[in-house]
């Protein structure tokens, strides 16, 4: 029997569009809004408890840095808090990776050690207080409130957080100084110089290089006032200057010791190779003078 196919006429009429949905859905967050607040809010309170201790030269155009440690599940670009930076005054001008264990993660998991990311962020002075003081009054219906919860730690780097690998006790030292270059060398090393000038420090500046965002400078200077060196708030970090390591040539010598290396008594295995014994050089007749 012969199978029949039929036409459907108007059949555009059964279908209908399908929405589809890209992505995972909603984020399931670790903490709620008012867990977030909580805990961040004696962070920034402290925060500015140190920033408004610091010497007035060690914050030029009164700017401070301070750190703010994303969640581990909110390092992704899409996840940027970049509202709530822009709104509390602050913008970011770098950035490390960092080993930390957050209080919690989301869908009930237990929280483990990993690598999130630590972003470092320049506002003034003023800017942290009024975000200290204004934190505890925003509530979850704010934009802005969401990205609060991808902040896991906030604070203000030490001077001895800054200081990496260990310094001599005492004496002056080749020291190499990183400073967030977010604005014109000529300009980061004038204040630089202004603010060790102010805390008598001795200081002989000498070569510098930039690169993504860092300014890598050599100084020359008291290592017991190395904490007061990293106090300003520019300094990413300081430690000594690293040293090229001494390539020692390798050399080769014989020894007038050794042995004389016996000639063998046997004839040559090919008959077509002629062994000449000689004393004072090479006869006239032998291949290597042909």
């Amino acid at each position: 029997m012969t199978k029949k196919n039929f036409l459907l006429g108007k059949d555009e009429r059964l279908t209908t569009n399908i929405v589809t949905r890209s992505g995972g859905g909603p984020k399931d967050p670790p903490y709620t809004f008012q867990e977030a607040r909580d805990c961040l809010m004696p962070m920034i309170v402290a925060a500015y408890s140190e920033i408004k201790n610091l010497p007035d030269e060690a914050c030029p155009n009164n700017e401070a840095v301070i750190s703010l440690t994303l969640h581990p599940e909110y390092v992704a670009k899409s996840y940027f808090p970049n509202n709530l930076l822009r709104e509390a005054g602050f913008s970011v001008i770098g950035s490390k990776p960092k080993a930390i264990t957050p209080r919690k993660c989301s869908g009930g998991r237990e929280a483990e050690p990993t690598v999130t990311t630590e972003l470092f962020a320049k506002g003034t002075r003023s800017s942290v207080y009024e975000w200290s003081q204004n934190l505890s009054s925003w509530s979850a219906d704010r934009p802005i409130s969401k990205e609060l919860i991808s902040i896991e730690q906030a604070g203000v780097p030490s001077p001895q957080y800054k200081i990496k690998g260990d310094l001599p006790c005492e004496g002056l030292c080749t020291l190499e100084a990183l400073l967030h270059a977010d604005k014109n060398e000529k300009e980061l090393i004038e204040t630089f110089e202004h603010y060790l000038e102010t805390q008598n420090i001795d200081v002989k500046i000498g070569k510098w290089f930039k690169i993504k965002g860092l300014f890598f400078l050599q100084i020359k200077a008291p290592v017991e006032r190395a904490c007061d060196i990293a106090t300003f708030t520019s300094v990413r970090a300081l430690r000594k200057m690293p040293h090229l390591r001494n390539m020692t040539p390798i050399i080769r010598s014989i020894s007038m010791s050794s042995p004389t290396p016996a000639i063998p008594k046997e004839p040559p295995i090919s008959a077509d190779v002629k062994v000449a014994i000689f004393d004072g050089g090479i006869p006239k007749d032998h291949p290597l003078t042909r």
